[in-house]
């Protein structure tokens, strides 16, 4: 991605007192479009890098899911038959499963939180853009006084 200060046209060298009116307004109308193509062009780059990290991490919970399931499924079994050995002979049947799956529920929701959090819209909003559009609008706010 190109540095946003890599869009900046360089300012005219010639001094303002030399300059007229019709020139100024040129400028003017001519560093306004650049400025917004400029923007939107930053914009689209930021939103693009935004929709990759939004689907990497849509990715990555669903190949976590898939991987867990399988995994979760001959844990919790191992883990029951196991716990069950442990219990009392009256207790063994339901409550090595129970057990067992309560833990891996509670881990399944802390993923499930992480992979939420990453999709939230702040986390997805172009920042850079903006600031920029932001810093622009002060910019302007002060030139025209």
């Amino acid at each position: 991605m190109r540095n946003p200060t890599e869009f900046r046209r360089p300012v005219p060298e010639t001094p303002h007192e030399d300059r007229s009116l019709i020139s100024l307004v040129t400028d003017l109308t001519r560093d306004t479009a650049t400025l917004l193509r400029e923007e939107v062009e930053l914009a689209r780059t930021e939103l693009s890098e935004r929709v990759s990290q939004a689907t990497s991490g849509i990715a990555a919970l669903v190949s976590a899911a898939v991987i867990m399931l399988s995994g979760l499924v001959v844990l919790l079994t191992g883990g029951s038959l196991g716990l069950n050995l442990l219990l009392p002979a009256a207790l063994t049947p339901w409550l090595g499963f129970l057990i067992v799956g309560a833990f891996f529920v509670c881990i399944g929701l802390i993923m499930t939180a992480k992979g939420r959090s990453n999709l939230k819209s702040e986390n997805l909003m172009p920042k850079r853009t903006v600031t920029n559009i932001r810093r622009d609008q002060r910019m302007a706010k002060e030139h025209l006084r």
